[in-house]
């Protein structure tokens, strides 16, 4: 009864924390990923609208309350039910999750999910920390954010540097996360098969890294859709892996793009600028 009562709970814990969750991420997006649905896409899947007008003072164009003011607020209130999660709910569950696995019949595989999902949001909804752009050279970056992939996982990655040094304008830590997130879906639909990072001159002296999966591929849906939040082909996938990805990869003045292999597997591919340029064409 009492894995019930904790499974309960955390589902009106989880109905909660979604829906501050999905409201101050959607203010939270680039305007390049804002737009409605039907909006014309280009090649490279974002969509296309005009951002609001904000005047000077911050207020939009037709007056009212201010969108600065708004997003603040939904924003303070983002933190404070991160902050609440991770300082009393998720060390209560993982509690509960130790009791539940060791009571026959009580349900641990079902408040594993729960508790991983929940664990998800968090990660995803946390806004990264405050990152300038600096000329770095990527390898190391991706490097090591495939170490703590494999740690992580314990699917297989194999990494193939490029011959020489390259350096690009990039905000390390952004690159790591969304290095992260597209090796999490890759491996996710690879089966325990490897996964293959290659680290490549990109065009006009920039830098391409292109993740390659054994998996089935994206589908015709996925293509399209893959990028909008909290879509996934996965019933129990949270769906923000790479859009939160693709949003950190634009902030770096960078590109996007799904494709698949012609022998099968799903490929992600970023292409960054080099220094002093602007957006990857």
């Amino acid at each position: 009864m009492e894995g019930m009562d904790g499974m309960m709970w955390l589902g009106w814990v989880l109905a909660g924390v979604l829906a501050v969750v999905v409201g101050v991420l959607l203010m939270r997006k680039p305007s390049a990923e804002r737009g409605s649905v039907g909006a014309p896409r280009g090649e490279d899947g974002i969509t296309r609208q005009e951002p609001a007008r904000v005047d000077s003072a911050g207020d939009g164009a037709r007056g009212g309350p201010s969108a600065g003011a708004a997003l603040r607020s939904g924003t303070d209130a983002l933190h404070g039910t991160l902050g609440y999660l991770r300082r009393a709910v998720i060390p209560e569950l993982e509690e509960l999750r130790t009791h539940v696995a060791s009571s026959p019949g009580g349900g641990g595989d079902l408040l594993e999910q729960a508790l991983d999902a929940l664990e998800d949001l968090v990660f995803y909804a946390e806004p990264p920390p405050e990152e300038s752009l600096d000329v770095v050279n990527p390898a190391p970056v991706v490097q090591e954010a495939v170490r703590q992939y494999t740690i992580e996982t314990r699917v297989p990655v194999r990494v193939h540097p490029p011959a020489d040094a390259i350096h690009v304008q990039l905000r390390p830590e952004r690159l790591k996360d969304a290095v992260f997130m597209i090796l999490a879906n890759a491996g996710q639909y690879s089966g325990g098969r490897p996964i293959d990072v290659f680290l490549e001159d990109g065009s006009a002296g920039g830098f391409r890294i292109r993740i390659v999966d054994e998996g089935p591929g994206f589908s015709d849906e996925a293509l399209e859709r893959a990028f909008e939040p909290f879509w996934s082909t996965d019933p129990r996938g949270v769906g923000l892996g790479l859009p939160q990805a693709r949003a950190r990869v634009l902030e770096m003045k960078g590109r996007i793009s799904l494709r698949n292999q012609p022998d099968g597997g799903g490929e992600v591919v970023l292409d960054f600028p080099r220094p002093d340029e602007g957006p990857a064409a």
